[in-house]
């Protein structure tokens, strides 16, 4: 299992690998879109030059330091376009080419049809955004050209596990290990992915005619995304009885209180021949990255080196790993990713 870590700074990519980054991604939002776009359209949902490179020649010099150490770099292109923005987004996507990445993440199967049409010679990884539920989904991408699909955060191990077994040898499957759990599905939530917007910028806009307008949230707390709004959801059974209703606060979402991780599962994905690991965030601060990079890199090393451990005992050790990296004193399954594995190991 390959180890996909993020990065957004060409200064990263060395103390990644270092750290056991196997391949890595990363995105760009260049001054053309942003000039005609402006931060609200989101190229790779994820705004802002903390979390993207702005400059073709600083991903080129990237992606070279990248290969020099035999580690591919992909370009997340995983937004849904209208078809007045295809234009600009093969002149992007040629750049991309020409940076020399191997290949792109995308989510719009508009853009999946044109990359064959246009004869990109790059890896293309149907992302979360192209809802893959079942193997059926996955071999349909496949025959339009997907090489790799990743998986939605909502499936269990046990779906998961159904789908690499009716497709894995034909196209490569990548799943989520850490950051990020989310309880909505990726390619069907409409809340903004951007950036909290200043009012001088929303004014500058409106002078150049492009009439921005902004409904303020009833939320007094809120700042950032529509992710960090507070919500609440409701769960009813087929009859129309409600099951459960559970505030999500911010502190969840952004993973204050534990933090979103997966690992447990990597005894059953290593059986299951999962291709690759993601690790998200790609505008965490480096350190955060480096850590769970190496967090991850700790524990397939664990599967590789003792290959008699149990699946008892691999979980047990996996959760004293990950109180140990994160400093909780307990790994409780409130942020498991796949809590199916807690569950079934009585939550130990």
């Amino acid at each position: 299992m390959k180890i996909l870590s993020a990065f957004s700074k060409k200064d990263e990519v060395l103390p990644l690998i270092d750290a056991g980054a196997d391949e890595l991604y990363c995105g760009i939002v260049p001054y053309a879109w942003e000039a005609k776009y402006s931060v609200f359209d989101t190229l790779n949902r994820r705004e802002g030059y903390g979390a993207n490179f702005s400059s073709f020649n600083d991903l080129s010099a990237a992606v070279r330091s990248a290969h020099n150490r035999e580690v591919p770099v992909f370009i997340t292109m995983n937004g849904l376009y209208t078809p007045g923005q295809y234009p600009l987004i093969r002149r992007i996507i040629h750049s991309i080419e020409l940076s020399g990445a191997d290949g792109l993440i995308i989510a719009d199967i508009g853009l999946l049809l044109s990359l064959r049409k246009w004869g990109f010679r790059g890896q293309v990884h149907m992302g979360t955004g192209g809802t893959t539920f079942n193997s059926q989904t996955a071999l349909f991408y496949k025959q339009l050209g997907a090489c790799r699909i990743i998986l939605d955060r909502q499936l269990t191990v046990g779906e998961i596990k159904d789908i690499a077994r009716r497709s894995a040898a034909k196209v490569d499957l990548e799943v989520f290990i850490l950051n990020t759990l989310c309880s909505n599905v990726d390619g069907f939530c409409t809340f903004y992915h951007g950036l909290p917007v200043a009012s001088s910028q929303v004014n500058a806009l409106n002078r150049k005619n492009m009439k921005v307008r902004f409904f303020k949230s009833y939320d007094p707390d809120y700042q950032g995304h529509g992710c960090s709004l507070n919500f609440s959801k409701e769960v009813f059974d087929l009859n129309g009885k409600k099951l459960k209703s559970v505030a999500l606060k911010k502190a969840f979402l952004q993973g204050d209180i534990h933090k979103s991780c997966g690992v447990c599962a990597l005894f059953d994905f290593n059986k299951m021949k999962i291709k690759a690991l993601k690790i998200v965030e790609r505008g965490a601060p480096l350190e955060s990255k480096l850590r769970d990079t190496r967090f991850v890199r700790q524990a397939v090393d664990v599967l590789k080196k003792k290959r008699s451990l149990s699946r008892g005992d691999f979980i047990s050790a996996m959760r004293s790993l990950y109180c140990q990296t994160y400093g909780f004193k307990a790994c409780s399954g409130f942020s498991c990713y796949y809590p199916s594995v807690f569950a079934k190991e009585g939550g130990k």
